[in-house]
Parts: structure tokens; C-alpha cells; sequence
């Protein structure tokens, strides 16, 4: 029930909104040109994905229920879909044991922009104009036996644009605009990681 409810007031609050992606960092893929899947080879290590999020409006927490039904419904099953593509990585949980690599993942979706403009644009429903910035920002640590080994990040950004003629023009809403950004930043930070895989795990090394 209180899903639902969260599901209603996202939904009651983007309307009349039009999202479009803007761009990715270090930008190892792009939406015409996404990765194929990578075979694991007999001496690569399994990587434990441990993640942790966090969803800020305006430099402030988000409520937590809206941040709880985001990391739990959107964000999780999205690096689920992602970690298909990648077979030496394994998702676990924040109490898994530290001693086999893992990589930390800390995951951050922050919207920024003119936070009166868009108080005053949600209060209208659209009718004032208003614009922000989605950011995911995701900053992770390849660790072994509990001593990190190198840090990586990867950014990605959509733009939010809210008025109230956006309501007449879904071709434009671009709903899975925010999924496919983080997604991909996803994509390019396992991609710097499997690029290192070979050097951090020699296969004379035998990591398991």
C-alpha cells in the first residue's frame, strides 16, 4: 500500500515533465553503443557488488520513503540487469565477508537546480516553469582481504524540465530517461573495472 502511494505522489509530481539525457563520465559507453556481454575467463576473480544509495533533492535528503522505495525498486534492479552483463560480478549483501574482492559501491542521485523555482512549479502543478539537473554520481572501491586496491568513479546526467504543456506532449516525458542514465554510468564503471581486472589479478596470482 504505501508503495502505492509513493508510486502516485512520483507520478502526481512529474507531471507536465520532460526528461533528456545529457551526457556520461569517463563515457565508455553511449546509448547507441553499449558493451557486449563479456565472457569470464578461467582465472578472473568473482567480485562481490556490495551497494549503497542515497537520493538528495536540492542538496537536502530526500524523504525516506520516497529514497527507500528508490533504492529498493529502481536502483537495485537496475544494477541487477547490469551486473547480467558482466559474469565476474556477484551481487551481495552490505554483511558479506570482506575478505574476497569486493567493490563498494556508494550511489548518489541528487536533482540540482533553483529550489524556490521548483517548490513554486510543484505547487502549480507545472503551471510556472522549471528546470533541474539529475545527477548519479557513483563512487566505488575495489578492495581484497579488506585492503582497498584503487577507487573508480562514474557520473551520469539527465535534464528535468517541468511546465505544464508538458502534460499535452508525452512523446516528450522520456519516464525511462533517469533508469537508462544510471544504467549506463553502471556500464562505465564496471567497464573501468574490467579493464583493470588483468593487472590487479594476474592470473599467475590465482584470485578467487
Amino acid at each position: 500500500m504505501l508503495s502505492a502511494i509513493i508510486s502516485l505522489a512520483i507520478a502526481i509530481s512529474l507531471t507536465g515533465c520532460a526528461q533528456t539525457r545529457l551526457s556520461h563520465e569517463p563515457g565508455l559507453v553511449s546509448r547507441l553503443a553499449r558493451p557486449q556481454p563479456a565472457l569470464k575467463e578461467p582465472s578472473a576473480p568473482t567480485l562481490f557488488v556490495v551497494l549503497h544509495t542515497r537520493y538528495l533533492e536540492f542538496d537536502k535528503p530526500a524523504d525516506p520513503s520516497v529514497a527507500k522505495w528508490w533504492s529498493k525498486h529502481k536502483v537495485r534492479h537496475q544494477l541487477e540487469d547490469v551486473i547480467g552483463e558482466f559474469p565476474f560480478l556477484r551481487l551481495a549483501s552490505p554483511e558479506a565477508p570482506t575478505s574476497p574482492p569486493r567493490l563498494l559501491i556508494e550511489a548518489t542521485h541528487a536533482l540540482r537546480g533553483h529550489k524556490t523555482l521548483n517548490a513554486l512549479s510543484r505547487m502549480t502543478h507545472g503551471l510556472i516553469p522549471s528546470s533541474a539537473t539529475g545527477c548519479i554520481e557513483l563512487d566505488a572501491t575495489l578492495s581484497r582481504d579488506g585492503q582497498p586496491l584503487k577507487r573508480y568513479e562514474a557520473v551520469g546526467r539527465y535534464r528535468l524540465r517541468r511546465h505544464l504543456i508538458f502534460f499535452a506532449m508525452p512523446f516528450l516525458w522520456g519516464y525511462k530517461v533517469p533508469a537508462a542514465t544510471m544504467e549506463d554510468t553502471f556500464r562505465d564503471l564496471f567497464l573501468q573495472v574490467q579493464q583493470d581486472l588483468p593487472t590487479l589479478f594476474p592470473a599467475s596470482g590465482g584470485a578467487t
